[in-house]
């Protein structure tokens, strides 16, 4: 499970900046394993996410794109499945 939400004012987001606040750096990288990365690319698209990698075949197996959500957080989202057995 993942739990995502939105900044709010409470104590936990007292320590924690949105990326806005530090020049739209990250300090974490999240990986979304999905079946179909090219369905998720077009809902990221048409929800208005900003693609920052396009959606690409990588070397290493697997279909991957990069993007923005509304509040500015990097997502990786691909098919890449790095436990899978390849063969």
């Amino acid at each position: 499970m993942i739990f995502v939400a939105s900044a709010l004012d409470t104590p936990f987001a007292s320590l924690i900046k949105q990326p806005e606040e530090i020049d739209r750096w990250e300090t974490r990288n999240v990986y979304l394993l999905v079946e179909d990365a090219d369905a998720v690319h077009a809902t990221a698209v048409a929800e208005g996410a900003e693609i920052v990698i396009p959606i690409a075949d990588v070397p290493y197996g697997g279909r991957v794109f990069t993007c923005r959500d509304l509040e500015g957080h990097l997502w990786s989202v691909g098919t890449y499945d790095p436990w899978s057995d390849p063969g």
